[in-house]
Parts: C-alpha cells; sequence; structure tokens
C-alpha cells in the first residue's frame, strides 16, 4: 500500500514492493521524506537493546554507527553515556535532517557515507555498530549482493581496533548468517557470538539477534557461543549454529502464533528440530484449543504412528476436531512423525519434544512439569524407506515398509500429496510366507488328484481341467516374476473392493471359459490389477500409465507382472481411448467390456480431484459407451468436494448412460461410480446376486477381511427424478392393487 498527498505516513505504509528496494538510495529518500522527523526502530528500540550493548560497548569507545538513518538509538545511547559516535547514511536527506534534529549532541556527528567504502583510516573505532543496515543491503543472494556485502565487511574489519567489536543487530535469516560466519567465524583473528533479543513484545513476529564479532590480536580456534531463548549454546561448526538459530527463531515465530490461537482454531507448525543436514521438518505439530472446558487437563500430546498420519481421524480437520474431543484436554498438541527422520521409541520421541511442547503450552510452566503423552496402542510404528526415485512427470515418489500392530505394508506415496496412499500391498512374515508356500502346495496336489480320477463326465471334467490350469497358470506367474513375500489376498482399499464388487455385473465373469477384456487408466502401483489376474483368470487387463517410472516403481516394489493377461501400455489415457475408438470400429471383436479411471489431476485446487475433467465431458464419455462392447461398464473412481460439481458430473454420465450405480466410502470424498450400458439395467438385488455367485466361486480363497456380497450391497441404483417419481408412483399401485387384492379375498372366504 501507497500513501499519496499529505500526512505522516506509517513505516508499514512505506514498505517496499520488492526486497531489492531496500539496496535502493531512491528508496530510502523517500522513505525519509514520508516519515518526516518520526523515527522507526525496526528490530527494538534503545531500551531493549541496552543490555546487549553494554556488555560489548564501553562508553568510552569510538563508534562508528552503519546506516543510521533516522533510528533514536544514537541519541538515546548519547544520552546515556556513549557520545563519542560517528553515523553514517548514504541518504543525504536522513543526514541533514539528523543533523538538525541532534544539534544539542554537539559530540556526535551525522556524515554522509557509503559502508561499503568507509573514509576512514586502519583501526579507528573501539566499535561498529549495524541496526538493519546489513539486512537492507543484504535484501537479495545474488553474486552482485554478496560481493557488496563481503566489501562491507572488509571495510568493517580494516576500520576496527583489536579487540574492537562489530555489533549487528539482523534477523540473521539464512543467507546472512551463512556468509557473515563464512567471513568472520572463518578468519583466526575473529572471535563470533550470537545472543537472541528478548523483546518487550512478545506477540511481535520478528525474531532479532545480535551478531558479535570481535577482532582479535592474536589467532583463536573456531568457538562461536549462541545465547537463545532455550538456552546456551557452543558450536564449533558453520552448520550447527545455522540449525540452533533456526530452532531459535522458529520457536520466537510459534509463540507469537499460539498468542493469537482461540478455542475452536488449529494452528499448524513445523519442527526441524536443528537438524540443518535434512531438507524436511522432523515433525509436524497442530495445536487446537478445544471449545468444552478440559476434562482430562489443561494440555496433552497426541503422537500420530509413523504411517497413519494419513487416516482421517489424524489428517481431516474434522478428524482432528473429534480427536481433541474425545482426548478431553483445554489444548491438544497432535504430533506427526514425518518421513525421512529415524524414531527409536515413544521415549526417546517424547524426550526430545517436551522442551518443544513447552513452547506451546496456554501458560508458561515449569520445564519439568510432566504433560501427557497419548497414542494408538503403545508403539510409534515403524517406517522403513525402500526407494525414493524422481519422476519428471509425478515429482518425488517414495516406496515405504510401514509397520502396524504387528502387520507390515508397502506404500506408494507421491510427495505431492504426501498425505495420500497411492497403492499398499500387504507383506508376510517369513513364517507367514512358509505357511502359504505349504498350503498352495497342498492345494495343487489336491487338484493334480482330482485331475487324475475317472469320471464320466468329460466335458465337465475338461471345464474343471481348464480353469485349475488357467488359475495356477495365474499363480505360477506371480511366484515366479516377483517375491512370494507380498499377500496378494490382500485389498487394502476400499475402492478397489468396490471396483471388485461391481464386476458383478458383468455376466461372462462368471464365466472361465470365456475373456473378460478390462482396461484400467491409471497404474499407481498395480496392486488392482494383481488382484485381478490371481483370482479371475477369465480377465485380460491392460493399463495405460502415463509416467513410466510409475511402471517400474510398480513392477521392482509391488511385483507387476506383464504377461499374456496383463498388457502394460505407457500412453495417455484420454488418447489411448480415441484410438481405441476407431480400432473398435474396424474390429469390434476387440471392444472391453470394462473400463476403469482410476486417475488424479495432481491439482488440490481443483473441486474434482479425480479423475481430471477431460475424462469426464459428454464428448469422452460417449466415446468410452461406444468403446464399450455390448453390456458394458465404465467404473470411475470419483473424488469431488463440491456437491455442484458432483451434480453437474453424474448428469453427465446419466445422459449417456443407461444406467447408474454409486458405492459411497465410509470416511473419503471418493465413491465408486458403475455406468452401464445395458438397455435392460440390472436391479440391485440381481446385482447382489451376482456378487453372492462371485464370492461363492472366489472369496474362500482371498482374505477374510473382504466381503464381496457386503460390498455389493453398497451399491445404489441412482435414478433420475423423473425415474424416482415414477418408481414411486409404481410402488403406490402395486401397493394399492395389492391392498385390493387382500380385500378382495377376505370378502370372498366370508362368504
Amino acid at each position: 500500500r501507497r500513501v499519496h498527498g499529505g500526512g505522516q505516513s506509517s513505516a508499514m505504509d512505506l514498505l517496499p514492493r520488492t526486497h531489492d528496494e531496500f539496496r535502493s538510495r531512491e528508496y530510502w529518500d523517500n522513505f525519509f521524506i514520508q516519515r518526516k522527523e518520526k523515527a522507526f526502530e525496526w528490530y527494538g528500540d534503545y531500551e531493549e537493546l541496552k543490555p546487549y550493548l553494554c556488555q560489548s560497548i564501553k562508553k568510552n569507545h569510538r563508534i562508528l554507527t552503519l546506516g543510521c538513518g533516522n533510528s533514536d538509538l544514537s541519541a538515546n545511547m548519547y544520552d546515556d553515556g556513549f557520545h563519542q559516535i560517528v553515523n553514517i547514511d548514504f541518504s543525504s536527506i536522513v543526514i541533514d535532517e539528523m543533523n538538525k534534529k541532534n544539534a544539542s549532541r554537539p559530540e556526535m556527528q551525522y556524515v554522509e557515507m557509503n559502508m561499503l567504502d568507509l573514509k576512514y583510516e586502519e583501526n579507528t573505532f573501539e566499535s561498529v555498530l549495524d541496526k538493519g543496515a546489513l539486512d537492507a543491503l543484504f535484501a537479495n543472494d545474488t553474486e552482485a549482493t554478496r560481493a557488496d556485502v563481503t566489501q562491507m565487511f572488509t571495510e568493517i574489519a580494516r576500520v576496527l581496533k583489536p579487540n574492537g567489536t562489530y555489533f549487528c543487530v539482523s534477523l540473521l535469516q539464512d543467507h546472512i548468517l551463512r556468509h557473515a560466519l563464512n567471513f568472520f567465524a572463518l578468519r583466526s583473528d575473529f572471535t563470533v557470538s550470537i545472543a537472541q533479543v528478548k523483546l518487550l513484545s512478545s506477540t511481535s513476529k520478528l525474531v532479532p539477534f545480535i551478531f558479535l564479532a570481535t577482532k582479535c590480536p592474536s589467532p583463536v580456534p573456531l568457538s562461536i557461543e549462541c545465547q537463545l531463548s532455550s538456552g546456551t549454546h557452543s558450536a564449533t561448526t558453520i552448520e550447527e549454529v545455522l540449525s540452533v538459530v533456526s530452532d531459535a527463531q522458529q520457536s520466537t515465530t510459534r509463540r507469537a502464533q499460539l498468542k493469537q490461537i482461540r478455542a475452536g482454531q488449529r494452528v499448524q507448525l513445523d519442527l526441524w528440530m536443528g537438524d540443518a543436514a535434512v531438507s524436511t521438518p522432523r515433525f509436524t505439530v497442530t495445536v487446537i484449543d478445544n471449545k468444552q472446558k478440559g476434562t482430562s487437563g489443561e494440555v496433552g500430546v497426541f503422537l500420530i504412528p509413523q504411517g497413519r498420519e494419513h487416516e482421517w481421524m489424524f489428517y481431516t480437520e474434522e478428524g482432528q476436531f473429534q480427536l481433541v474431543e474425545g482426548a478431553g484436554f483445554k489444548r491438544l498438541i497432535i504430533v506427526s512423525l514425518n518421513r525421512g527422520h529415524t524414531f527409536q521409541s515413544m521415549e526417546a520421541v517424547q524426550q526430545e519434544l517436551n522442551p518443544r511442547i513447552f513452547e506451546l503450552v496456554p501458560e508458561p510452566r515449569e520445564t519439568d512439569e510432566k504433560i501427557p503423552y497419548l497414542t494408538v496402542g503403545n508403539s510409534i510404528g515403524e517406517r522403513q524407506v525402500q526407494l525414493e526415485i524422481d519422476s519428471a512427470m509425478s515429482g518425488k515418489l517414495v516406496v515405504e515398509d510401514v509397520t502396524e500392530e504387528e502387520k507390515t505394508f508397502r506404500r506408494l506415496i507421491f510427495m505431492s500429496n504426501q498425505n495420500m496412499i497411492q497403492s499398499e500391498v500387504r507383506l508376510l512374515s517369513a513364517d507367514e510366507s512358509a505357511a502359504k508356500a505349504e498350503k498352495e502346495k497342498k492345494q495343487k496336489v489336491k487338484a493334480n488328484k482330482s485331475k487324475g480320477k475317472a469320471g464320466k463326465k468329460k466335458r465337465q471334467q475338461h471345464k474343471s481341467t481348464t480353469s485349475t490350469t488357467q488359475q495356477e497358470e495365474a499363480e505360477d506367474d506371480i511366484q515366479e516374476d516377483h517375491v512370494s513375500t507380498i499377500d496378494w489376498s490382500y485389498l487394502s482399499f476400499d475402492l478397489h473392493k468396490a471396483f471388485v464388487a461391481a464386476l458383478a455385473a458383468i455376466p461372462k465373469i462368471f464365466s472361465t471359459q470365456q475373456s473378460v477384456h478390462v482396461v484400467m487408466i491409471g497404474c499407481g502401483g498395480g496392486v488392482l490389477p494383481m488382484f485381478l489376474h490371481q483370482f479371475f483368470p477369465s480377465l485380460h487387463i491392460h493399463i495405460v500409465e502415463l509416467d513410466p517410472v510409475v511402471v517400474q516403481v510398480a513392477k521392482e516394489q509391488f511385483g507387476l507382472v506383464e504377461n499374456e493377461r496383463i498388457t502394460i501400455h505407457i500412453a495417455d489415457g484420454l488418447l489411448y481411448l480415441r484410438d481405441l475408438a476407431i480400432k473398435t470400429v474396424q474390429d469390434p471383436s476387440i471392444k472391453p467390456h470394462v473400463i476403469y479411471f482410476d486417475v488424479n489431476s495432481n491439482d488440490a485446487t481443483v473441486a474434482m480431484t479425480c479423475p481430471p475433467e477431460p475424462f469426464v465431458t459428454v464428448e469422452m464419455l460417449t466415446t468410452v459407451r461406444d468403446v464399450l462392447c455390448p453390456g458394458g461398464m465404465l467404473v470411475l473412481n470419483l473424488a469431488c468436494r463440491s456437491a455442484f460439481v458432483y451434480g453437474d458430473v453424474i448428469s453427465r454420465l446419466r445422459s449417456v448412460f443407461t444406467g447408474l450405480y454409486e458405492s459411497k466410502m465410509d470416511v473419503d470424498t471418493n465413491r465408486i461410480i458403475a455406468a452401464v450400458t445395458d438397455t435392460k439395467v440390472r436391479t440391485n438385488g440381481e446385482l447382489l446376486n451376482g456378487a453372492f455367485v462371485l464370492g461363492q466361486q472366489q472369496s474362500s480363497r482371498w482374505d477374510s477381511s473382504f466381503d464381496l456380497g457386503e460390498w455389493a450391497t453398497r451399491f445404489k441404483q441412482m435414478l433420475s427424478a423423473d425415474e424416482e417419481a415414477a418408481l414411486q408412483a409404481k410402488n403406490k399401485k402395486n401397493k394399492k392393487n395389492k391392498k385390493k387384492k387382500k380385500k378382495k379375498q377376505k370378502k370372498k372366504k366370508i362368504r
């Protein structure tokens, strides 16, 4: 915001449009004209800085103040007995103003001068004072600016006397602190110490520090003392100093933020814990104040076990508030243990967190006071990263093994949305893997014996043998191509279970002699196609994935195979479907029975994140319908936060397909929509019966946690308003006719 016309401007009104303006003489001339004679103390006033100044600067010192501006600091120091002060600034406007303003202080000088070219001899001053001048000069981290800063430091070192001090008040941003340390701390003729300034206003978001460089007459070893709000730290490396200062900056910022929190609000903060070598925070904490009175106490800490941060209760705002109410504390601090870091035990995490937690409590407390820690179960979980890989299309991908309640799962995470699990498989322990192999061996022996028995119905025997052989081949493909530690009988995602239940709408799925062709747009870890490959030998699956890196990860880490029943196409899904539409005109026999959309937009700002909008235009939906064989079905994973957008997509689907079914997930915004092309739409009862038959055929072979019949009951036929009205009218009419019939039968009985 800019102020035009008369009147006095506040400093905030005059902040520059860009950081680079801080380096401009024109900007500062305009600033001082607008401010007139009113001083502005950027990093605290004399009373706040006095304790630090008096420790380092004596009243008989000759002091050089760099970039003095219109600050009252030198005047306050003069009145307190520091009389030998020379103030310089490159703005002639402010120098003229300050000379007039300080005419009553005869020994103090104000001189127009550039601090990069000091017009003084060597060893002239006992102290050089800098309050914000370094930060203004170092407004950007370009090569030219670094050269200017080096020149400034060289001039300071030149004019300082032996045992003289450079007293710099700065915010010590990382690039500023690193450059200052490299110049002064690595020299054998300077010692460096750092102190955090305690501002009188506890809500200030500025975190000023004193950077003190003392010129030594003889060489000294590298040792840097940092007096911070968390205590005194002695460092022997630049990286150590950067870490502890960064922690102090964040700690002060957190305190200022939490002063403003109200009941029913939440504040999320990152805790880096002073490790400058890592690129991600060690902890992420969410602080929430309960609207209700805390029945369990003032404050509590909840540790989210590793690998469970994606769960609704811990990830969503609604879930977190529900957790707060259940925990019963007035303030609950929810802590996520971030990936990329190692955590030894719950006790070790508590010990590490305690000093930071005391910064987040509503009121100051004794550091030896115990704050209760809560978690799920008795463990913080275990996470082991198996792979980190960069993709030009998808960004960074991470594969990790997470242990929860003695079960281990392998997960694929796209770091662009790291709180969502892209794919997951359950891993078998060595004992479980051996038991599974023994069970499968017995099943094969039993199957081979049954094939050897003579039977009268040779055709039935041939069908049974063919079915068994197909199933064995499917399993052999998996065993030969990948590790046996993956539990292929287990589906983690409800979305995948819903898709399998939707297959019950395809009559051919029950046959072992007729092939069913499925096109899956989106690969992920390839978990669903591998499940289908093992348990449905009639399926021939075409996977379409845009990103070759995703396919590579699916093959190497999740056991995705490519054979005569699974074909992988590295292609754009939209282009693939349009190309398929042309091919199916020439050869209708290649029309698929099922097309499945499971692809994300990777844009969290849109209302519908799955599938991307181009997949659900009327034009593309019409293409999909025409590509499908008669009686075919489109299944899509729909994730939408807008009722309007959702309604619009359903309207488009209804305009193209003859019938729709919907299965809602319990906690997510996702839902599975099945759109069929039948002229005769299958009722819910028919779908449920089909699922029952399908379940009888296969469910004894997959994990018992997947009840196919139960998932089929979740599908509800979606009727338009007209269809709903017609159905109600029909039901009403049937009810009326039933009542008449019953009445007629009653009269007949009386006669």
